[in-house]
């Protein structure tokens, strides 16, 4: 009978996945980039991390124009931050 490992690896900070998607022209990604930024998801472990990744979409799967990003969570992708 196998035991299963339920031990969990904390990250030393929590991340978010990020995603953005422009179907209209370059200048008007630039006005619009905050509206078009959404968080897919959060995580503080290894665990949780493969648990978001697993479940997302590969970058081949998805339209052209489409963004993920991954940063420190309350940190947008944007210059400022």
């Amino acid at each position: 009978m196998s035991q299963e490992n339920t031990e969990i690896t904390s990250l030393q900070h929590e991340y978010t996945f990020w995603i953005t998607y422009f179907k209209k022209t370059k200048d008007k990604q630039l006005e619009e980039f905050e509206d078009n930024l959404k968080p897919i998801g959060n995580f503080n472990s290894v665990e949780d991390f493969w648990s978001i990744n697993q479940h997302m979409r590969r970058p081949s799967q998805l339209p052209r124009g489409c963004t993920f990003f991954l940063f420190k969570k309350n940190i947008k992708p944007m210059w400022e931050d």
